[in-house]
Protein backbone atom coordinates (compact mmCIF):
# COMPACT_ATOMS: atom_id res chain seq x y z
CA UNK A 1 0.00 0.00 0.00
CA UNK A 2 1.09 3.26 -1.00
CA UNK A 3 0.43 6.64 1.21
CA UNK A 4 -0.26 9.81 -0.54
CA UNK A 5 1.17 12.82 1.24
CA UNK A 6 -0.17 16.02 1.53
CA UNK A 7 1.51 17.79 -1.69
CA UNK A 8 1.20 14.84 -4.03
CA UNK A 9 -1.50 16.32 -6.64
CA UNK A 10 -3.80 13.27 -6.10
CA UNK A 11 -4.52 14.68 -2.21
CA UNK A 12 -5.10 18.28 -3.68
CA UNK A 13 -7.59 16.80 -6.50
CA UNK A 14 -9.22 15.27 -2.98
CA UNK A 15 -9.04 17.80 -0.89
CA UNK A 16 -11.19 20.24 -3.85
CA UNK A 17 -13.68 17.41 -3.71
CA UNK A 18 -14.25 17.77 -0.01
CA UNK A 19 -14.80 21.71 -0.43
CA UNK A 20 -17.36 21.16 -3.18
CA UNK A 21 -19.29 18.78 -1.39
CA UNK A 22 -18.63 20.65 1.87
CA UNK A 23 -20.42 23.66 -0.10
CA UNK A 24 -23.26 21.50 -2.06
CA UNK A 25 -24.47 20.20 1.32
CA UNK A 26 -24.92 23.40 2.91
CA UNK A 27 -21.53 24.52 4.52
CA UNK A 28 -20.68 27.25 1.91
CA UNK A 29 -18.22 28.97 4.93
CA UNK A 30 -16.69 25.78 5.15
CA UNK A 31 -16.37 25.38 1.71
CA UNK A 32 -14.29 28.63 1.59
CA UNK A 33 -12.20 27.81 4.13
CA UNK A 34 -11.06 25.00 2.80
CA UNK A 35 -10.52 26.22 -0.53
CA UNK A 36 -8.53 29.07 1.07
CA UNK A 37 -6.13 26.77 2.61
CA UNK A 38 -5.97 24.75 -1.07
CA UNK A 39 -5.22 27.86 -3.56
CA UNK A 40 -2.22 28.58 -0.75
CA UNK A 41 -1.14 24.98 -0.99
CA UNK A 42 -1.93 24.98 -4.77
CA UNK A 43 0.19 28.27 -5.08
CA UNK A 44 3.45 26.52 -3.43
CA UNK A 45 2.93 23.28 -4.55
CA UNK A 46 1.87 23.83 -8.74
CA UNK A 47 2.50 27.60 -8.98
CA UNK A 48 0.32 30.28 -9.37
CA UNK A 49 -0.22 29.60 -13.03
CA UNK A 50 -1.11 26.71 -12.91
CA UNK A 51 -4.58 25.42 -13.97
CA UNK A 52 -6.31 24.03 -10.31
CA UNK A 53 -4.53 27.02 -8.94
CA UNK A 54 -6.76 29.13 -10.89
CA UNK A 55 -9.37 26.97 -10.89
CA UNK A 56 -9.51 26.87 -6.60
CA UNK A 57 -9.30 30.46 -6.70
CA UNK A 58 -12.61 30.91 -8.66
CA UNK A 59 -14.43 28.39 -7.06
CA UNK A 60 -13.25 29.72 -3.95
CA UNK A 61 -14.94 33.22 -5.10
CA UNK A 62 -18.38 31.47 -5.52
CA UNK A 63 -18.27 29.69 -1.76
CA UNK A 64 -17.64 32.82 -0.74
CA UNK A 65 -20.49 34.31 -2.68
CA UNK A 66 -22.67 31.84 -0.95
CA UNK A 67 -21.95 32.68 2.20
CA UNK A 68 -23.33 36.11 2.31
CA UNK A 69 -20.40 38.16 1.16
CA UNK A 70 -21.70 38.79 -2.41
CA UNK A 71 -19.75 42.64 -2.83
CA UNK A 72 -16.03 41.16 -2.14
CA UNK A 73 -17.12 37.59 -3.95
CA UNK A 74 -18.12 39.44 -7.19
CA UNK A 75 -15.03 41.31 -7.32
CA UNK A 76 -12.97 37.77 -6.23
CA UNK A 77 -14.51 36.45 -9.01
CA UNK A 78 -13.29 38.45 -11.58
CA UNK A 79 -9.91 38.94 -10.68
CA UNK A 80 -9.74 34.97 -10.25
CA UNK A 81 -11.12 34.77 -13.50
CA UNK A 82 -9.04 37.76 -15.11
CA UNK A 83 -5.67 35.76 -13.90
CA UNK A 84 -6.56 32.35 -15.00
CA UNK A 85 -7.62 33.55 -18.33
CA UNK A 86 -4.53 35.20 -18.47
CA UNK A 87 -2.20 32.68 -17.14
CA UNK A 88 -3.91 30.02 -19.65
CA UNK A 89 -3.30 32.39 -22.58
CA UNK A 90 -6.70 33.33 -23.57
CA UNK A 91 -6.26 36.73 -23.25
CA UNK A 92 -3.64 37.73 -26.00
CA UNK A 93 -3.04 41.30 -24.66
CA UNK A 94 -2.37 40.72 -20.44
CA UNK A 95 -1.97 44.64 -19.97
CA UNK A 96 -5.50 45.16 -21.55
CA UNK A 97 -6.62 42.39 -19.14
CA UNK A 98 -5.09 44.26 -16.01
CA UNK A 99 -6.61 47.50 -17.15
CA UNK A 100 -10.03 46.09 -16.80
CA UNK A 101 -9.97 44.29 -13.42
CA UNK A 102 -8.28 47.53 -12.40
CA UNK A 103 -11.06 49.32 -12.78
CA UNK A 104 -13.90 47.02 -10.87
CA UNK A 105 -13.65 49.21 -7.49
CA UNK A 106 -13.28 46.51 -4.22
CA UNK A 107 -15.86 46.12 -1.84
CA UNK A 108 -15.96 48.74 1.55
CA UNK A 109 -16.53 48.38 4.77
CA UNK A 110 -19.96 49.77 4.30
CA UNK A 111 -20.73 47.14 1.90
CA UNK A 112 -19.80 44.41 3.80
CA UNK A 113 -21.96 45.74 6.95
CA UNK A 114 -24.78 46.34 4.60
CA UNK A 115 -24.80 42.66 3.65
CA UNK A 116 -24.63 41.80 7.15
CA UNK A 117 -27.42 43.36 7.98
Amino acid sequence: MHALGEDDPNTLVTRYSLAHWQGAAGDPAGAADTLAELVKQTERVLGKDHKMTGTAQLVLAHWRGESKVPAEAKWERVKALGSMLETQGAIVNAERARSALSGIPRPTAQDRRDVSQ
